[in-house]
């Protein structure tokens, strides 16, 4: 009898030899399915079973089907998920939160702690810090954790301690990166309407230049003059009186344009200033012009 039983364990042995050499060469198929050959064959009171049943678990999360974790567990232990042993139900909770199920995790986590077995001092701390770490404060619910670690009552004050100061840390890193985000946020859209309210002030320096009647020079009213009196052809000296002016209004706009390709670094009140007395001095120009054009037109009728 006892050459049977020794027998059956040594043959347990080398599956497992063969189970662990299997994973490590990536054929996780035949891995797990001796790990379930292997469970159906062993004690419910035996120690190995919580390492093969990790292990599977192991081995469908690399199949890519880690939706069958639960109902693997299940099975190995002909149970609820909630009445396996902690240390298995871990591996579950730790597959959720790498799917982001986050929600669906602290629930499980809940349930256990309120429904599952049974936990001893270690695995009652790695449940809070389950709950903690990788569900609250990963996903920046400071509040729910701080509310959470004060009720639990039966974790060592050093723990809770070191905890709640990890909590205060991160709280205090998400504040100055939002600040710091909200303050290169606003620079960026002040230098987005210091840019656009100088490209908006040399559109009007150029617009205003470029419709502003040109400046009448020595030779325009000496030309004028001579006109009044009647020496000379009256269309020859209109003609080139036209000409000076269009050649003067092309240099002086060109000279403006330079001007306004600048870069604008006066502030708002320099500016309001300088376009006030802009419009100021186009108005006296065109009322020059306007009395000159009057003379000439006077000039040719008493001619006549």
């Amino acid at each position: 009898m006892s050459s049977c039983s020794t027998s059956s364990r040594s043959a347990s042995f080398d599956s497992e030899k063969r189970i662990k050499k299997l994973f490590f060469e990536g054929k996780y198929d035949d891995s797990l399915e001796l790990i379930r050959n292997l469970l159906s064959t062993l004690s419910d009171y035996d120690d190995r079973r919580e390492h093969l049943v990790i292990l599977g678990s192991q081995c469908l999360f690399e199949l890519e089907l880690g939706a069958e974790i639960q109902s693997f567990f299940e099975t190995a232990y002909r149970r609820q998920l909630q009445l396996v042993p902690p240390t298995v139900f871990f591996v579950y909770i730790n597959y959720l939160l790498h799917v982001n199920e986050y929600q669906k995790a602290i629930r499980e986590l809940k349930q256990f702690g309120e429904k599952g077995k049974p936990m001893n001092k270690h695995e009652y701390q790695q449940w809070v810090k389950l709950i903690v770490y990788d569900g609250f404060i990963n996903h920046r619910r400071y509040k729910k954790a701080i509310k959470f670690l004060k009720k639990q009552h039966k974790l060592d004050t050093s723990l809770k301690n070191a905890i709640m100061q990890q909590i205060k840390l991160r709280m205090a890193q998400d504040g100055r990166i939002k600040k710091a985000a909200t303050t290169t946020t606003t620079n960026i859209n002040d230098l987005a309407i210091d840019s656009s309210e100088c490209s908006s002030d040399s559109e009007y320096d150029r617009l205003s230049t470029s419709h502003s009647p040109p400046p009448i020079n020595a030779q325009h009213t000496k030309e004028t003059s001579t006109e009044q009196d009647g020496d000379g052809d009256d269309d020859t000296q209109i003609n080139n009186a036209t000409g000076n002016e269009a050649s003067n209004a092309a240099l002086n706009t060109d000279a403006d344009n330079k001007d306004a390709s600048k870069p604008c670094k006066l502030n708002g009140i320099v500016t309001n200033i300088q376009q006030r007395t802009d419009r100021r001095a186009v108005c006296k120009l065109i009322c020059i012009i306007i009395v000159f054009w009057f003379c000439i037109k006077i000039a040719k009728k008493n001619k006549k």
